[in-house]
């Protein structure tokens, strides 16, 4: 029994995809999947941190707009490469990620992105 549901939810028993990827490579690079908990956390990490990073850099003077624009860029980046490997992991292209600003649409994907577990086997990103 144990053996027939690992086989049906397509888990091998090893973390390959998550070893065949550097750190960096899941940060930057929208190639590849993410899981609903996952995404959960790199959102609320990212949120944490630039906030903290922005209330430290209105500090600072003369550093505000530069600084700010710049870590506006670098999180608005890093949360659509984000999004991209979430629609990944739910079957879709990333450009799946447009759907977030049709209007009466966009619920039904946020819930998706948020709450809806995608796939366990390996994928081909596109």
């Amino acid at each position: 029994f144990k053996k027939c549901c690992i086989e049906k939810s397509g888990f091998n028993g090893t973390f390959d995809s998550l070893q065949d990827e550097s750190f960096f490579s899941r940060l930057f690079n929208p190639k590849g999947k993410t899981n609903v908990l996952e995404f959960w956390i790199r959102t609320t990490s990212y949120f944490l941190v630039f906030y903290l990073v922005g209330r430290i850099l209105e500090h600072v003077p003369k550093a505000n707009f530069v600084a700010g624009t710049a870590l506006l860029v670098l999180y608005v980046y890093l949360f659509v490469v984000a999004l991209i490997r979430r629609a990944h992991d739910l079957r879709h292209s990333g450009w799946y990620c447009l759907t977030l600003f049709i209007p009466i649409w966009n619920i039904w994907s946020g819930i998706q992105f948020c709450f809806i577990s995608g796939n366990n086997r390996q994928l081909k990103a596109t």
